[in-house]
């Protein structure tokens, strides 16, 4: 069980806002001995407030300002106790009065236009718009509804995912599409097609029908964007599947990194329009993760309806200034406006894309492109198996080794000052050691963020090495007793692996190949080991075989001899009555014994089955000479 800051049992809380919890906690332990704290591990947007999202709130603000100090002024007159100074500041009544829990219909006026603008071929309304308390909120409601409409339902969406969409306690009966195995970690419409009829399969047994596909696109936390040529590939896919209800999640849909307009089901298939809940964020693009500011779009009445029924339920209603400063700033936001946003996380993104290949922490797949958001994934395998050190058991409460992506997060965070979120916080294998970065702290942070890193890879790999190492002279060791050459051989080639060196690469990169090349190495010493050895097995036991043939060959002889020796006594006494005579011939060589045709038809009819009549015997003619 994790443990909060305070050292509380954590329980259910998000483990991406628990790891934040914690490195703002450490921020302020300045006497810890470990470095200041780099904060890489929540969506966190540092480009520059967007300027009508704050003017307009500004605007808002100061006018109630204004008109609060007039009434005032009223108030402290002699006529503050007449009628009409008190209907003179009804317009108080603005921000004092509960507003329309979908939003206050002036906003969603300005946002349905500026929502038609981003996709053209839809015409929005005010009443298909419901503003929420921040994407969090947002999604909160979408699954809240789909759950209470179609419950036990499965709603496929591509593993990895958003934190979020889990839901407290993993309510949520998320179907996975395992991007993570296509080329790039990329969505195609043929991984949903499968995972869909794999869900169809599934419900045969438990009812739980998938009901939704939910996409975030751009990806949280991969990065990766769905080209149009692909979409329109999804959306074909989708039409096969006509109950089956669209959540797009596109609080990151003005980050494009790769200069291409944001390519959404909405702009590709506006023919799936009456199936699609739309989740729009203030967060990323106007950088006012803060301030909570989100909206779902729907032309379905039904869902509209239950969703504002949550909306209620939940929050009452979005502050009303932070709905008008959204809708103010979406209806400003234009293509110079998206550009400068691209400019500004770009470089990050790639200085830490970069980096990472420096330091040998890429991701195993090549083909794997970060387009859109600011985050990247890392590799850092090779921190699994170190030493937890002490001071992490306030936060994971266990010992031991790195054995999971959370594992490294903590000991990265209490050692070396820095928050990234693991990988299996959305829904990847604890156990492959991936990490996200955030890349929005600043081309600064973001070097002396890697440089961490390199350090602590370098320390890890140095170390993984000496095992290697120890492994291999092990194995070493048994082969020179069968092969003292072979023994040799290997050693000069390990000699030379360590020798060799790449100037051009960084020490922690050129750590990662030579281990890898001292591993296949070591694995190909002990496969000829367990050859040589099996060999040894095979030829001692093709020699204790063939001695206990041999010797098993001599059994049988002598005790077909001895047999036969019985046999021709009981002849000699069935025919020879002179004593004298059957001395004679119980010593007869058996070379000898063949010359008697009485003796052969005599063991011929021994060694047969059926009975014979031993008067028919003829009489034994014995040789003279031996006489």
């Amino acid at each position: 069980m994790m443990l909060t800051p305070d050292g509380k049992p954590a329980g259910s809380t998000d483990r991406v806002m628990l790891l934040a919890m914690w490195a703002k906690y450490l921020h302020t332990k300045t006497e810890l001995e470990r470095p200041s704290i780099i904060s890489a591990g929540m969506g966190k947007p540092t480009f520059p407030i967007n300027p009508y999202a704050a003017k307009s709130a500004l605007s808002y603000w100061s006018t109630l300002w204004s008109k609060s100090q007039e009434a005032r002024h009223l108030l402290s007159s002699a006529q503050a106790r007449t009628r009409e100074v008190r209907e003179s500041i009804s317009i108080m009544d603005s921000v004092s009065d509960y507003g329309h829990p979908q939003g206050e219909l002036p906003a969603r006026e300005q946002m349905a236009q500026a929502l038609n603008r981003w996709y053209p071929a839809i015409h929005f309304k005010p009443e298909h718009i419901l503003f929420t308390v921040g994407g969090a909120g947002a999604l909160h409601n979408i699954f809240e509804v789909i759950n209470r409409l179609y419950p036990g339902c499965r709603i496929v969406t591509p593993f990895p995912h958003y934190s979020l969409y889990a839901g407290s306690r993993g309510r949520n009966r998320l179907h996975p599409i395992y991007v993570m195995d296509s080329p790039g970690y990329r969505l195609t419409a043929e991984a949903l097609d499968k995972s869909i009829r794999e869900a169809i399969n599934l419900a045969k047994k438990d009812n739980g029908m998938p009901k939704a596909f939910l996409l975030c696109d751009p990806s949280n936390p991969l990065g990766t964007l769905i080209h149009a040529s692909e979409a329109m590939q999804i959306a074909e896919v989708l039409r096969n599947y006509p109950d089956l209800m669209i959540i797009l999640d596109e609080a990151y849909a003005e980050m494009c990194l790769n200069g291409q307009s944001h390519a959404s089901l909405l702009r590709i298939a506006p023919d799936l329009k009456d199936r699609v809940i739309l989740m729009r964020s203030a967060t990323k693009a106007l950088s006012s993760a803060g301030e909570r500011m989100a909206i779902i779009a729907t032309f379905n009445a039904e869902i509209m309806t239950e969703l504002v029924q949550e909306n209620i339920d939940i929050a009452g209603h979005a502050p009303k200034s932070l709905q008008i400063a959204f809708a103010e700033a979406m209806s400003r936001l234009d293509v110079v406006e998206l550009e400068n946003l691209a400019h500004y996380y770009k470089p990050q993104v790639q200085l830490v894309v970069d980096g990472i290949s420096k330091i040998g922490a890429a991701m195993p797949d090549s083909e794997y492109r970060v387009e859109g958001t600011f985050y990247v994934l890392i590799d850092l395998s090779d921190l699994l198996g170190l030493p937890l050190p002490e001071v992490t058991v306030s936060a994971l409460n266990k010992r031991g080794v790195n054995e999971t992506d959370e594992d490294i997060a903590y000991y990265l965070l209490f050692i070396d000052g820095i928050m990234i979120a693991p990988l299996s916080y959305f829904g990847c294998d604890p156990k492959l050691g991936y990490l996200r970065i955030t890349c929005s702290c600043g081309d600064g942070v973001l070097e002396t963020l890697i440089n961490r890193l390199e350090y602590r890879l370098t320390q890890a790999r140095l170390a993984k090495q000496e095992q290697i190492k120890h492994h291999l002279y092990k194995t070493l060791q048994e082969i020179k007793q069968i092969n003292s050459e072979k023994h040799d051989e290997i050693l000069i080639q390990i000699s030379h692996i360590l020798n060799t060196s790449h100037c051009s690469q960084s020490k922690a990169i050129q750590l990662k190949q030579t281990n890898k090349i001292l591993e296949t190495t070591t694995l190909e010493a002990i496969r000829y080991l367990k050859r040589s050895v099996e060999s040894k097995k095979i030829e001692a036991a093709i020699k204790i075989q063939s001695c206990f043939r041999s010797y098993l060959g001599k059994k049988i002889l002598q005790q077909q001899k001895k047999e036969v020796d019985q046999k021709w006594k009981k002849f000699v006494d069935e025919y020879v009555t002179s004593p004298k005579i059957r001395e004679f011939l119980y010593a007869l060589p058996s070379s000898e014994r063949s010359t008697f045709i009485a003796w052969k038809i005599f063991l011929k009819k021994e060694n047969s089955t059926s009975t014979y009549n031993s008067n028919q015997v003829p009489a034994i003619a014995l040789p003279r000479a031996k006489l």
